[in-house]
């Protein structure tokens, strides 16, 4: 018996010399990349307070930086950014970005200003795919959405709901529904890869810009509210013990579907997410990380380990 135990051992000891083995728990972390909108010669919005010329480029790049640093707070978190300096580049080239890195989700940080196609012009609103094309990540991207738009709105700001906006020059998906208009949202349902957008206050608007954006403190605030936001969503915890954020409960919002420059045309519906019946369970959740976690916890060498012991005593 004793023999038998020790030719098992040796044999262990060979395969563990033999495949490499993987300590890294990289695969088990989510892996976020922060898009800062905009960029080089592209300044995004702008508009002058006190003298001061505020261009959207550099409140997107300063938030993308903070919320990065606020999400490397929480356990299994990885984050890379599309840019860090005043740079431009290309819309494709973000989402290819993200999805060479095998990104989980790509999060475009903006901040908007008055157009033609919406009849507000102050508060938050977050950007998501119809449910066109990809529908299960349309839906996972609107739900991520939701947190978004709960947090910012226990900031102050105005919670505008979910926009959806579907293209205008006839450009269609591969199953021939009429794609999405925003690229980062249409490019990354093309590469399977979950794309929002969020416009966290007007710039043009002077009591957004005075309540929400005129200081490093209240862009700061603003971040870790997107933080809070994805943390929540993904169950997360912080790497400090305190606990995950329950997960929101019957969350009516706004759905506005834009289809042309005319807000007339807009459709203006609500829905309910996470939805709770009345025993407490939940009809419309995330996935539960902790359980895919213990799904996959064995690794290939631990599955091979087994299958040797079990053929050698056989």
């Amino acid at each position: 018996m004793r023999k038998r135990r020790g030719f098992v051992g040796l044999c262990l000891l060979l395969v563990m010399l033999i495949i490499p083995i993987d300590v890294s728990a990289e695969n088990d972390m989510i892996h976020i990349v922060i898009d800062a909108g905009h960029g080089g010669e592209d300044t995004g919005a702008s508009a002058v307070y006190d003298g001061r010329e505020i261009l959207e480029k550099d409140l997107n790049l300063q938030t993308a930086h903070y919320l990065g640093s606020f999400l490397e707070e929480y356990e299994g978190v990885r984050v890379s950014y599309t840019r860090t300096g005043d740079v431009s580049v290309d819309l494709l080239q973000r989402t290819m970005m993200a999805k060479e890195r095998n990104a989980d989700l790509l999060i475009s940080i903006h901040h908007n200003a008055a157009g033609e196609i919406m009849e507000y012009d102050h508060g938050c609103t977050v950007l998501t795919g119809r449910g066109a094309y990809e529908k299960e990540i349309c839906e996972e991207e609107q739900k991520l959405a939701c947190n978004v738009l709960y947090e910012l709105s226990e900031v102050g700001l105005e919670n505008q709901g979910i926009l959806l906006r579907q293209s205008e020059n006839g450009s269609v998906y591969e199953n021939g529904e009429l794609a999405d208009y925003y690229a980062i949202i249409r490019n990354g349902l093309e590469q399977k890869m979950p794309s929002i957008l969020i416009e966290h206050a007007f710039v043009d608007s002077e009591m957004d810009y005075r309540q929400f954006l005129n200081s490093d403190e209240k862009i700061k605030r603003n971040a870790e509210a997107d933080a809070r936001a994805i943390a929540r969503y993904y169950q997360l915890e912080k790497k400090d013990g305190s606990g995950v954020l329950p997960q929101l409960a019957n969350v009516k919002e706004k759905m506005t579907l834009v289809k042309d420059e005319q807000p007339e045309h807009n459709e203006i519906s609500y829905q309910v997410f996470y939805e709770q019946k009345k025993d407490n369970s939940m009809t419309d959740t995330t996935t539960d990380r902790s359980a895919e976690m213990v799904k996959t916890e064995k690794s290939l060498f631990e599955r091979l380990i087994d299958r040797m012991i079990a053929w050698m005593r056989g």
